[in-house]
């Protein structure tokens, strides 16, 4: 390519990019301009731009032609129960959509920088309770010699059923006791956490607003 046809392709190129534009911007206006809806100097540079444009002309003769012929057109009878159907069906599908977006919104939430720390903690927190819970690590196998170091805390002499229900009993309610403990100390940090991080937030709000 020459330099010297450089500039006329350049300046070919702006006169269809902004043709394109003034199509689009008057096409959109067109259904409007065709009920006399438009402001007028609206309306006027829309007719300007028919006169000089074949394609927006052709649409313009097309869409009045279809407004013309609609009010002769015999209304159809909708079907008994056709309302009633459709909403039941976009019901259906809007609880199917929620229903599926649910597990990756909240995948989604926990992976978010902002709660990754908080999400961690949590997760913590949890795989902590259960392992104090069942009496194993939660990340471990099962031990074959966990029974055997067991067993001494139960002699064979006072294995009997109530006994056995006594002291499984009492071990549920202290189990129970460390997790509500535990769980009132995790839940006073997080509620010290939140507080404070509002507290900053609206301290930063306060100075950015004055």
């Amino acid at each position: 390519m020459n330099h010297e046809q450089v500039p006329e392709h350049f300046t070919q190129q702006v006169l269809d990019t902004l043709q394109l534009d003034a199509c689009r911007q008057a096409q959109a206006l067109l259904d409007e301009h065709a009920h006399n809806l438009l402001p007028l100097l609206h309306a006027e540079l829309i007719r300007q731009h028919l006169e000089n444009c074949s394609d927006c002309r052709a649409l313009h003769t097309a869409i009045v032609m279809l407004n013309a012929r609609l009010p002769a057109l015999q209304s159809l009878r909708v079907p008994q129960g056709f309302t009633a159907s459709v909403m039941q069906r976009t019901v259906l599908q809007e609880v199917t959509r929620r229903h599926e977006q649910k597990p990756r919104r909240f995948v989604a939430w926990l992976m978010r920088p902002r709660f990754a720390l908080e999400s961690a903690y949590a997760m913590t927190v949890i795989v902590m309770l259960f392992s104090d819970l069942t009496g194993v690590n939660a990340f471990d196998t099962f031990d074959p010699a966990l029974w055997e170091r067991a067993r001494p805390r139960f002699p064979e002499s006072a294995m009997t059923f109530e006994h056995l229900s006594t002291q499984l009993s009492e071990q549920a309610e202290q189990q129970t006791e460390k997790m509500t403990t535990k769980y009132d100390d995790t839940a006073r940090a997080i509620e010290s956490w939140t507080r404070e991080k509002y507290t900053a937030f609206r301290e930063q709000y306060t100075a950015l607003m004055r």
